[in-house]
């Protein structure tokens, strides 16, 4: 296939090119800053918006502004809603315009589609929408991928969990403190994280735009972890002690409403993917987080 990937220069999307080059696709990406994209594939192909859509069998959108990058106010919460919203607005537009349309649409979303506390329930797609800040991003996000189905292009808005990668992600935001022996649960630490290893992620896409699958899809490992489970495991990755508890009214104090986020449940369910017929690499997170600190180094 030759597939389009909107914010290839981001976290997941630098995962998602290495790849599609693998699995032999030919792909371009398209960056607000071109320069940030990593050449280390000759053949890729890098434009500064979004071309015309016509050439391409697939196209994916992984734009938006980083949840965490900022502490959550009115006019941040607006940059982070419009960043999702408008990315999506665009590539709908562009597919609207193509001569010859792709067959498939991944769109990032997030499995705060579901709120930031759905406490026990296991949450597979038909889950109910939340009713927090980012569950209405999650839901508008959404609604504007969908327009591209109006076109005959299958669509699948991929809810991503907390992905474990080096170089970014969650992890770049815990490893400092975890080496310096101050890492600890958050709260009670009973708190279910639903997450992924970037490569199944990028895998994921793959397999979701190879399918022409459409509909929502939980982009999450089959097995979900409690917050005080996934921080031993970090601990002995690290060879660290993971003895101090982190207070959630603390976290609220510096992060603010971001840290719902943070200390909220979400138990989501890989049932789907798994029924689809992908096939998860890394299902142990303990063998995820051994993988991914021995290629952060």
């Amino acid at each position: 296939m030759r597939i389009l990937i909107a914010g290839g220069s981001g976290f997941v999307g630098r995962a998602l090119v290495g790849q599609a080059f693998a699995a032999g696709h030919r792909v371009a990406v398209a960056s607000r800053r071109p320069q940030d994209v990593h050449m280390a594939h000759a053949q890729l192909e890098v434009v500064e918006s979004l071309p015309d859509l016509s050439p391409y069998d697939a196209v994916v959108q992984l734009s938006g502004e980083n949840l965490f990058a900022k502490r959550w106010n009115p006019a941040q919460k607006e940059v982070l809603r419009r960043s999702r919203v408008e990315s999506a607005q665009a590539m709908v537009a562009a597919l609207a315009q193509a001569d010859s349309k792709p067959t498939a649409y991944v769109q990032g979303s997030a499995t705060g589609f579901y709120g930031s506390d759905r406490g026990e329930e296991l949450l597979d797609e038909s889950g109910s929408n939340g009713d927090d800040f980012l569950a209405g991003v999650c839901r508008e996000w959404e609604a504007a991928a969908a327009g591209a189905r109006e076109h005959g292009v299958a669509v699948t808005c991929l809810r991503t969990g907390i992905v474990l990668g080096p170089g970014g992600g969650a992890l770049a935001q815990m490893v400092p403190p975890f080496k310096l022996g101050l890492g600890g649960p958050i709260g009670n630490g009973r708190q279910w994280m639903s997450w992924i290893h970037i490569q199944d992620l990028a895998r994921l896409i793959l397999h979701a735009l190879e399918q022409a699958h459409d509909g929502p899809l939980n982009g999450v490992a089959p097995e979900p972890a409690r917050n005080k489970d996934l921080t031993k495991a970090l601990g002995r990755a690290l060879h660290r002690p993971t003895l101090f508890p982190i207070p959630a009214f603390g976290l609220k104090l510096r992060f603010g409403e971001v840290t719902d986020v943070l200390t909220g449940s979400l138990r989501c369910s890989a049932a789907h993917a798994l029924a689809t017929g992908f096939e998860f690499r890394h299902e142990s997170l303990d063998e995820t987080l051994a993988d991914v600190l021995h290629h952060a180094h």
